[in-house]
C-alpha cells in the first residue's frame, strides 16, 4: 500500500511520530486481544485505534482539524457533524475506511485501511467514530456509586495514564503536549473540593465541557457508567495520606 504522508512542520510531524507510538506501546495492544467488544465493535479498542491512524488528520474530537489537516485538501471529514454523520449507515462508514479515497470516489490522502486493519478492528472503530457525533446523555448530578478500585486500576492504566501518569500526577508521557496539563490527583485540596459527580462529569463529558483542554476525551459512549465510577474510585486513592 502506497500512501501520501502529508507535508507536515517538523514539530507537528514528531508530536505525531510520538503520540502514535505511546498510544500503540502503552496501550493498542493488550486491548485489541480483549473480550469487551460484541459483534458491533468495541469503542474502547476503537479509540486506541483512532488515536493510532486516525487523530492525525481527523483531529484529537474528530473535527477534522488534527495536525495534518491544513495541508490536506480536500479537508478531512468532520466526524462531529451529527446531521451528516447520521445519515451514514454503518457499513458506508466500513466502506469508507476498508476502502480510503477510492471507495469515496474522490481524490483524498484518505488511505484503504483494509489493508492494514481486519473487519473486526474496523467494526471496532466504527463504534468509538459513532461516540464522536452523537450527543450524551444528560448528566445532571447522576446518583454517585460505589466503585471498584481494582477494576478501576486496570482502566486506568491502560486509558488514562499516558496522560495523566502511572501515579496520577499528570505527568504522564503525553502530558508535556497538551494544555492545559493534565489533572494532578496527588492534589489532597483539589480532590477534596471535587465531588464524585464532578469527577463523573468530567470523564464522561470531555475537557471540553469543563473549559478544559481537548485532549481531555470524552469517554462518554466508550466506557461504561460503572467503567466510570470504578477509575473514580481508583484516582481517589491518590490524594490519601
Amino acid at each position: 500500500m502506497q500512501t501520501r504522508v502529508p507535508s507536515l512542520g517538523v514539530s507537528k510531524y514528531a508530536v505525531w511520530v510520538f503520540l502514535t507510538s505511546l498510544v500503540v506501546a502503552l496501550g493498542s495492544a493488550p486491548a485489541l486481544g480483549g473480550t469487551r467488544g460484541s459483534s458491533r465493535g468495541d469503542p474502547l479498542v476503537g479509540r486506541k485505534l483512532y488515536m493510532t491512524h486516525c487523530f492525525t488528520c481527523h483531529g484529537v474530537t474528530g473535527k477534522g482539524d488534527g495536525p495534518a489537516a491544513a495541508s490536506l485538501e480536500p479537508k478531512p471529514r468532520n466526524l462531529t457533524d451529527n446531521l451528516y454523520m447520521s445519515g451514514k449507515t454503518d457499513q458506508d462508514l466500513s466502506n469508507a475506511i476498508s476502502g480510503g479515497s477510492v471507495a469515496l470516489h474522490r481524490f483524498s490522502a484518505m488511505p484503504e485501511w483494509k489493508q492494514l486493519l481486519y473487519p473486526e478492528r474496523i467494526r471496532d472503530l466504527i463504534a468509538y467514530i459513532r461516540t464522536l457525533h452523537r450527543p450524551p446523555a444528560g448528566v445532571d448530578r447522576p446518583l454517585a456509586r460505589p466503585g471498584n478500585i481494582e477494576a478501576g486500576k486496570r482502566i486506568f492504566a491502560d486509558s488514562c495514564a499516558i496522560c495523566h501518569g502511572q501515579e496520577g500526577r499528570g505527568d504522564g508521557p503525553a502530558a508535556k503536549m497538551f494544555g492545559p496539563r493534565p489533572f494532578d490527583f496527588t492534589d489532597q485540596a483539589g480532590m477534596m473540593a471535587k465531588q464524585d459527580q464532578d469527577l463523573y462529569f468530567a470523564i464522561f463529558a470531555g475537557g471540553e465541557a469543563i473549559g478544559k483542554s481537548a485532549f481531555m476525551p470524552r469517554w462518554a459512549g466508550v466506557l461504561r457508567e460503572q467503567d466510570m465510577w470504578d477509575v473514580i474510585a481508583y484516582v481517589r486513592t491518590f490524594s490519601r495520606p
